[in-house]
């Protein structure tokens, strides 16, 4: 989605100026204040190719988030926690800046990890990535989603559809950091509505990937989960660059 064709829902006035100053803001950074590699500063660089190799993949895994006899199955390419801290740079820059060399960077990573991942682990058949959507003032603060970003980049690895639009995010919540499982999942209750037109465009015995950017608990995912399953889908997994 791009920077200068978003707009918020209709009856919603905001300043989409602010989302094209972020652009230019991003792009005299790069002209002024070039990258150091995130690990030994190395100029010019995201992350160089020896501190490329540092970074520890999970060898995918996997893991389940649990809700009474229901079970989501959760992939992530990286603790976020790591020893080096890289990931935790990686994340907060595609979070904040997602300026092309990031993306370019976390595509040079993530590109070659498909070998890691069995096709019973469901990345097989007809595929539909769902972004977790921003609430559209929280987006054009970013100019961006993230989960977006990341969608194609997995759509690069195993084909697939990025349905960008499948959940809207109705409320403006507060950072789901701050607060512990119970908090997180009063926070976002009744905060996305599933926009049952989009599906009805979609082939529901298709397996749905949730994706965002860190899961930490999968309230966020769950909330998700819980829309689609009403809605008559049963195949969904969620996909996240790191786990935390």
């Amino acid at each position: 989605m791009s920077v200068w064709s978003w707009r918020a829902p209709q009856g919603r006035s905001h300043p989409i100026y602010y989302c094209k100053n972020m652009f230019i803001i991003s792009f005299l950074q790069k002209l002024f204040y070039p990258w150091k590699c995130l690990g030994c500063g190395e100029f010019d660089v995201v992350l160089c190719p020896r501190c490329r190799r540092e970074l520890e993949f999970l060898e995918v895994r996997g893991w389940a988030s649990m809700r009474g006899e229901n079970r989501l199955n959760i992939h992530s390419f990286f603790e976020y926690q790591e020893p080096s801290g890289l990931v935790r740079r990686l994340v907060k820059l595609l979070k904040y800046q997602s300026m092309e060399s990031i993306i370019k960077c976390l595509e040079g990573i993530l590109l070659p990890s498909k070998r890691l991942f069995r096709n019973d682990y469901g990345f097989d058949g007809k595929l539909y990535y769902v972004p977790v959507p921003l609430h559209w003032r929280r987006q054009c603060e970013r100019g961006f989603n993230q989960a977006t970003l990341l969608a194609r980049i997995f759509k690069k690895i195993w084909q697939g559809e990025i349905v960008e639009d499948l959940f809207v995010r109705n409320q403006y919540t507060i950072a789901q950091a701050s607060l512990d499982r119970a908090g997180r999942l009063d926070n976002l209750r009744g905060k996305f509505t599933l926009q049952t037109k989009v599906l009805e465009k979609l082939d529901k015995n298709a397996r749905f990937i949730l994706v965002d950017d860190v899961i930490t608990t999968g309230s966020t995912m769950w909330v998700l989960v819980e829309e689609l399953k009403k809605a008559g889908v049963n195949n969904f997994l969620a996909l996240s660059l790191a786990r935390d």
